[in-house]
């Protein structure tokens, strides 16, 4: 499929929903308001139907919070592991499964070529999903990193003139 360039308006829309969605009642009308006083007249729905729309086309993955981990308590680690060409699908379907498991690459040119993190309430649940995983793919050894320090949490994109945060 051929890509397709974004309108104006969904362009508005990713940008004023990536980084930050109002805690209020009706947050979509919310970022209506938003956008429309920045010169872009838009409506709740509208706001709507064009997130739906974008997620329907892929180009948004899931709208919804993201917690520091570590400031909740929990663990996390980076994990690698080196699966054959043809056990990728099945290997990413397993690491998967974890509802601990929060982002999972391929990535090519490397022994370890399947990238996932793994967040969980303490160390010794961490290495019991590694260790499970491991066992359930028939690998050696799962690459362990853990973060020694963040130094950034968040990331957002310029979308053109896409209006900008929402204020509250």
């Amino acid at each position: 499929m051929a890509e397709e360039n974004l309108k104006d308006t969904e362009i508005r829309i990713l940008g004023a929903v990536q980084n930050e969605i109002p805690v209020c009642a009706r947050p979509f009308e919310a970022i209506a308001r938003h956008l429309s006083a920045a010169g872009q007249a838009v409506g709740e729905e509208e706001v709507i139907d064009t997130l739906e729309s974008l997620r329907a086309r892929n180009y948004i993955r899931r709208i919804g919070p993201v917690f520091d981990a570590a400031k909740l308590g929990y663990k996390s680690i980076l994990a690698a592991a080196g699966v054959t060409e043809n056990s990728i699908e099945e290997a990413a379907a397993v690491i998967n499964s974890y509802a601990g498991v929060t982002h999972n690459y391929l990535r090519a040119g490397d022994p370890y070529n399947i990238w996932f993190t793994v967040t969980a309430e303490s160390t010794e649940e961490i290495v019991r999903i590694v260790d499970e995983i491991e066992m359930r793919l028939g690998l050696d050894e799962i690459l362990v990193l853990p973060a020694e320090k963040t130094y950034k949490i968040k990331v957002g994109f310029e979308l053109g003139n896409s209006g900008g945060s929402v204020p509250d």
